[in-house]
């Protein structure tokens, strides 16, 4: 439709449901106005006024919308990492931070264990363990760089 259309409440609110659903689906604000015949601007809108009255989506939604995401874009950035190009690496290390924050593989945990006996298995756990955490800290290094 054209600009200075007026909509009743309704198609506003359907409006508002239809571009939030197309944006959660990470489609372009340019592609949705065009689909809906609607102005970037008023897309934005509709999409923001959405958000403002709906409910905050259940958490297994939000993680699954939002790692189909991060598995678009690291997608899109593989031929470039495969091909060795500096920035799409550096993209595809920030894709997959944020991957591991949405899953929580950067939270931290404690475990207490009481040892009561040291098996030559519990010393070769331990050097392996010694080995990991020496990976972690080579990760936090990398991650800090990436970050700034």
């Amino acid at each position: 439709m054209k600009r200075g259309t007026r909509y009743n409440a309704e198609q506003i609110r359907q409006q508002e449901s239809d571009c939030a659903e197309l944006r959660i689906l990470a489609v372009p604000i340019r592609e949705i106005a065009a689909k809906l015949s609607l102005a970037t601007d008023t897309v934005q809108k509709r999409v923001d006024a959405y958000f403002e009255h709906q409910p905050t989506p259940d958490l297994a939604k939000y993680r699954a919308l939002t790692g189909s995401r991060y598995e678009v874009m690291f997608q899109a950035l593989a031929p470039g990492i495969l091909a060795g190009d500096p920035q799409a690496i550096s993209a595809g290390c920030t894709v997959l931070i944020g991957m591991r924050k949405l899953l929580g593989l950067d939270a931290a945990i404690q475990i207490e264990a009481t040892v009561l006996n040291i098996s030559p298995e519990d010393i070769e756990l331990r050097g392996l363990l010694q080995q990991v955490e020496a990976g972690n800290s080579v990760i936090r290094q990398e991650r800090k760089a990436i970050d700034q």
